[in-house]
């Protein structure tokens, strides 16, 4: 498997996250599309998610990671109900009001201690290709520097690190997916999110494929 695809699993009471079912969607309904995309179901856990995440990379060794996760809507974080976000950074910070699925709280507690607070890692990933691909199909997509600072931003902080901790040439990306739980009024439906995911599997072979330049 060249590539890596990972959702998480449902939190706070959900009893799904689009993070997950749409990327899993994707495969039932085109097999053939991932015969070389591995996707994995991550844990909402700081401590499982960095454990799964280096796991994967070191083991698998794959040339392209892209992780999804589950932005917040416009009322909880002032994003657009249907955007895809492409983040661009990550930041040593775990702060959330909220526990993770295991009951843990932490706030201002930094994912690596040897870097200081708030240090921020970069993707190299270019973002142009994956926005086009999916404006091209009638989504909205955006790029953001600010993935919060939940277990999404403990992923792609713990995927970066990963990468250069173990010398796996990987690109390492992260995208948030907008909440389709919500069910509000012009909310993504699930054929939707499936559509959406095609896309982006198909972006993440040409990546592979024909070595698209990193930002």
């Amino acid at each position: 498997m060249q590539i890596l695809m990972t959702g998480f699993q449902p939190f706070g009471g959900m009893a799904s996250n689009p993070s997950w079912d749409g990327l899993f969607a994707a495969r039932q309904a085109e097999p053939a599309l991932f015969d070389r995309i591995a996707i994995e179901q991550i844990p909402v856990t700081w401590n499982g998610a960095r454990a799964a995440i280096a796991a994967l990379i070191v083991e698998r060794k794959p040339k392209l990671v892209l992780c999804f996760g589950m932005h917040g809507g416009s009322e909880s974080s002032g994003r657009n109900l249907r955007g895809f976000y492409f983040e661009r950074s990550a930041w040593n910070r775990d702060d959330a009001p909220i526990a993770d699925n295991a009951g843990d709280l932490r706030q201002g507690v930094a994912i690596e201690d040897a870097l200081e607070l708030d240090a921020p890692l970069l993707s190299e990933l270019d973002p142009a290709p994956w926005l086009n691909d999916l404006r091209a199909s009638g989504f909205e997509a955006e790029v953001s520097d600010d993935p919060g600072r939940f277990v999404c931003n403990h992923l792609f902080f713990s995927a970066l690190r990963a990468a250069r901790t173990y010398q796996v040439e990987a690109s390492i990306g992260f995208i948030h997916v907008p909440p389709g739980e919500l069910n509000r009024p012009g909310s993504l439906i699930a054929q939707e999110f499936k559509e959406a995911y095609v896309t982006l599997a198909r972006t993440a072979l040409h990546f592979v494929d024909h070595h698209l330049p990193r930002a």
